[in-house]
């Protein structure tokens, strides 16, 4: 049996004592490079 925490604020899956960066000031930039597209129109990751 798997153990894992989830964040309250985005719900992201957590391991045992992993702190979420959600709640960090720099998470738009990181949320905007996830969501960039290359110039094939496919999301980059």
């Amino acid at each position: 049996m798997s153990y894992y925490v989830r964040c309250p604020h985005c719900g992201a899956y957590l391991d045992p004592g992993e702190k979420c960066a959600c709640r960090e000031d720099n998470t738009t930039e990181t949320m905007n490079m996830k969501t960039e597209e290359n110039e094939d129109g496919k999301h980059e990751h």
